[in-house]
């Protein structure tokens, strides 16, 4: 069906992606038109699909390369956070490369953080790496603030978070906490209204927001 809704300019996928989109609208929809929501979602559901098929292992080797032993039960408690900030990246509008990438960086960082703050480092290679330690570990990487840098196409749009203005694109490297959702709204003359859902993560510690406008009809 022909597509209704906002134009899809701030879709960004490979002729190899759009294929299997395609394919997954086909599949998805007989008759009915295709929406901007759906093509979303669709997308949406496709990323994640794609990171969470090799969670686990890229917990374990993450964890063997920092000579971390995970205890019984933490593997499915990274993982289930690792499931919960990649559908949140997802819905932000990351690429599934950038996606993995912040999973590899946040496992680093959590073997890292966890080593490095061990109360016996002599003996921490044979320690198990328990659900306490884990929490820890996720306190201290989540302290940091992260500088995000917010631009939009064309330049000069005001920004406001939770109803409070920030400035006007391009805003370089503006602190945020981490492992939380934002809401950003961006408005300039000439220009529809738009709003970005986005996910700060732990990792990187500096990361961009970039918003293409669409221009009012």
């Amino acid at each position: 069906g022909k597509y209704k809704g906002e134009s899809p300019d701030k879709i960004s996928i490979s002729p190899s992606e759009a294929e299997e989109l395609i394919n997954a609208i086909k599949t998805k929809t007989k008759k009915a038109e295709v929406t901007r929501e759906l093509t979303n979602s669709i997308i949406i559901e496709k990323k994640i699909k794609q990171v969470n098929l090799t969670l686990s292992q890229d917990i374990y080797r993450n964890a063997e390369a920092s000579g971390v032993t995970l205890s019984k039960g933490v593997e499915e408690l990274i993982k289930s956070d690792l499931e919960m900030q990649t559908k949140e990246m997802a819905k932000s509008g990351l690429s599934t490369t950038e996606i993995k990438d912040r999973n590899q960086g946040y496992l680093r960082a959590i073997y890292t953080a966890i080593s490095t703050n061990s109360l016996n480092k002599a003996s921490f290679d044979k320690a198990s790496f328990d659900k306490a330690r884990y929490q820890n570990a996720k306190s201290i990487i989540f302290k940091p603030l992260i500088k995000l840098t917010i631009t939009s196409s064309p330049e000069g749009s005001d920004v406001e978070v939770s109803n409070t203005p920030i400035g006007k694109t391009a805003i370089q490297e503006k602190q945020f906490e981490s492992n939380k959702e934002y809401t950003f709204i961006f408005r300039l003359p000439g220009y529809k209204i738009s709003e970005r859902k986005y996910f700060v993560n732990s990792y990187p510690p500096q990361q961009k927001l970039d918003e293409i406008l669409i221009k009012e009809e």
